[in-house]
């Protein structure tokens, strides 16, 4: 259990060390969303050229179910997945972890005073970063009782 953690302490070990977490995870969750987006607009654009050829070859006629199929799962991927819903709630996460150091080191806000101003910051963001894994524990448990189904 750690007793008497200082200000410095506690920013550099949990509050940077979060934010740089959510900061790395928004941004490869967005990098994977626009690769499935991506991917999915040139799956559907080939296939729309492809159908559109007038005398389409019957030894090349597999490519237009194969990339029927590979645009289905690119699609069942991002619904799957979620990727854009995490981005953005990693983004918000990291953005609100921010603002409330900025606020605290400003001593702007509810951080005003100098009286106890440092528990309340502590109490801000471990019920921000709390509230993220109750809803990750929620989400994770509702997937798991649809699956028993």
């Amino acid at each position: 259990m750690i007793k008497n953690m200082n200000v410095d302490d506690y920013l550099k070990s949990r509050v940077e060390d979060q934010i740089n977490w959510y900061d790395r995870k928004s941004k490869k969750q967005k990098l994977f969303y626009y690769l499935c987006q991506f991917t999915l607009s040139i799956l559907s654009y080939t296939i729309t050229a492809l159908a559109g050829i007038k005398y389409f070859t019957k030894s090349v006629s597999w490519i237009l179910p194969l990339l029927g199929a590979a645009s289905v799962i690119t699609q069942s991927v991002l619904g799957f997945t979620k990727l854009q819903e995490k981005w953005i709630q990693y983004r918000t996460i990291s953005e609100t972890l921010k603002k409330e150091k900025y606020m605290f080191l400003t001593k702007s806000g509810t951080y005003d005073d100098s009286n106890g101003s440092f528990n309340t910051f502590v109490e801000r963001c471990e019920s921000i970063i709390s509230n993220e894994n109750i809803n990750w524990a929620n989400i994770a448990s509702n997937k798991k009782k649809s699956g028993d189904k």
